[in-house]
């Protein structure tokens, strides 16, 4: 984030299971584990047209399976993730240093 211009920041963890929701058409939610939020092509495209409307960057592949790191942490040593799988989500806090988890992304968001 201290690379990009302007006030992006790492989202925390209630942040990113809204703008889960809003990529698949669904009310703004929070859950603990996993999510029931189906994968909705029809609301990925309009969330991309008005994305790319503001200046973002298309999700045309929707989120690769991966864990995104919020800025919530659990304790000092783990952190909340958003883990994607197929076309699922869930919740979960992992361990900073596991070495599955280290290769998880991190997805900026601009303050607006």
């Amino acid at each position: 984030c201290a690379d990009l211009e302007g006030d992006w920041y790492i989202p925390a963890k209630d942040e990113m299971q809204y703008i889960y929701c809003a990529f698949n058409g669904q009310e703004p939610q929070t859950w603990s584990g996993t999510s029931s939020i189906a994968e909705n092509t029809d609301a990925r495209n309009k969330f991309n047209n008005a994305f790319t409307a503001a200046g973002g960057m298309v999700l045309s592949s929707g989120f690769p399976p991966t864990p995104y790191w919020s800025s919530t942490e659990s304790s000092a040593t783990s952190a909340h993730c958003l883990v994607i799988n197929m076309n699922m989500a869930s919740t979960e806090y992992k361990y900073k240093n596991s070495p599955y988890h280290t290769g998880g992304l991190v997805r900026p968001i601009k303050a607006f």
